[in-house]
């Protein structure tokens, strides 16, 4: 799917080539659940943490990350999350770092950390930059972003809790249970 949204807009304005790399990159997202499900023994759950480390890498490759400038540091467990779980959770993820990346260093210089764990059937993702952070005034449940719409209807779909806070950057919190 990802290279027929690129056949489709490769001709596009810049704007247009930019919103079909943010789907490539939701479809990315999703299609790495399922190619590690494949590869596993466990058709049901996902090592979460093997899990961040592609994404985290595809989201860097796709955004120029990887020159250094930008790091990306992972404080994750060894996690089994359950396949139902784990897409909307990757989703999530995959749009707190994207934007992020986007929106958070002007200067090309920081770093995103997540640090994702589990006790029991309780899950806790925190994803925080060192950025410039969102504005105040912005009323991140009724914006019209896309993305901050994507994030806090993937919450609902985990019927989890998504607390934002501005601590010399951008900090989110997500925290659910099975």
């Amino acid at each position: 799917m990802s290279s027929l949204l690129y056949l489709q807009f490769s001709k596009a304005s810049p704007a247009i080539q930019q919103l079909s790399e943010e789907y490539q990159n939701r479809i990315q997202s999703m299609a790495l659940i399922h190619e590690q499900l494949y590869r596993s023994e466990d058709l049901a759950n996902i090592d979460f943490s093997q899990y961040l480390k592609n994404l985290t890498h595809n989201i860097c490759q796709s955004y120029g990350c990887n020159t250094g400038s930008i790091k990306i540091k992972l404080l994750v467990e060894q996690v089994k999350v359950p396949l139902e779980q784990s897409i909307p959770l990757g989703l999530i993820i995959q749009e707190l770092v994207s934007n992020a990346l986007k929106h958070a260093f002007p200067t090309t210089e920081g770093e995103i950390s997540i640090k994702f764990t589990s006790m029991n059937s309780h899950y806790s993702l925190q994803v925080w930059d060192n950025g410039v952070g969102i504005s105040r005034d912005i009323d991140l449940e009724n914006t019209d972003s896309l993305g901050m719409q994507l994030i806090y209807s993937l919450t609902e779909q985990l019927q989890g809790e998504l607390h934002y806070e501005y601590v010399g950057g951008a900090q989110f919190g997500l925290e659910f249970s099975l």
